[in-house]
């Protein structure tokens, strides 16, 4: 085999990868349920009324969400988009299988951080099989997680808090680095100023339309390669269009 077979001529950009995270109710899985042709595995059991198929694996353990995977990537449909609801219920899922393999009942009660790194291991795993499924399928991945509010050690600075992934932090950070795009839905709040006695003042604080954060910074994580503005309307629909965009841009420079 020459250099030349080996070395690729430009980005492969045919499928997405994308964690969206955010707060409880603001329509994460309504908007991923908007994307080309999905196939939900609910792992949270709360879909509700929306309109969407999906393989209900809430009362599933680990080998039952690996089983799922491998029928999706084995047999023949059309779902284009594989969307997981939510990946900290699936952490959830995994802490157990550690348990149970190491026959403890608190994922914490290995030393030295043990239980994590073997969970990491079980996440590694899953990613492998999504990309396989992505590369055999033609299926873009939405992940969905819950947002918290986490502590960032900033070496020489302050620490502060932030929005970030509710997972272990081991297990977010391997996300993000896979990841194409991980977008911060939250409300796109404004503050005005209202004069009180004495000459006091105070900040009120107004709720404004829901929108996706795709640039990091202090106050959230996010990650952006897919050429998204930012903030971007929380509406799938705009979002595709962008993501379109960069698809067809991509093919082309290849």
């Amino acid at each position: 085999m020459s250099l030349k077979e080996l070395v690729h001529s430009g980005p492969e950009a045919d499928t997405a990868r994308i964690v969206l995270y955010g707060l409880g109710g603001i329509g994460k899985s309504t908007w991923a349920s908007k994307a080309e042709k999905p196939i939900f595995l609910d792992i949270e059991g709360g879909l509700g009324g929306i309109d969407a198929e999906s393989i209900p694996l809430n009362e599933s353990d680990y080998m039952g969400f690996i089983d799922t995977l491998k029928l999706i990537y084995e047999e023949k449909h059309d779902y284009k988009t594989l969307v997981i609801d939510s990946i900290d219920w699936l952490e959830r899922i995994i802490h157990r299988h550690v348990c149970k393999t190491k026959s403890v009942d608190n994922i914490a009660e290995l030393e030295w951080g043990k239980g994590y790194v073997a969970a990491l291991n079980f996440i590694e795993q899953i990613i492998s099989k999504l990309d396989k499924i992505r590369e055999a399928k033609k299926m873009d991945v939405i992940l969905i997680a819950h947002a918290a509010i986490l502590q960032v050690e900033n070496p020489g600075e302050k620490s502060y808090n932030r929005w970030g992934i509710q997972l272990h932090y081991k297990s977010a950070a391997k996300l993000f680095q896979w990841s194409d795009a991980c977008l911060f839905a939250t409300w796109d709040v404004y503050t005005t100023q209202e004069a009180g006695k004495f000459g006091a003042t105070r900040n009120l604080a107004h709720g404004g339309d829901r929108v996706l954060r795709s640039v990091d910074q202090p106050t959230h994580l996010a990650k952006n390669r897919l050429g998204l503005p930012d903030p971007l309307k929380m509406d799938y629909e705009e979002f595709s269009r962008h993501l379109n965009q960069f698809k067809k841009r991509e093919r082309v420079h290849a």
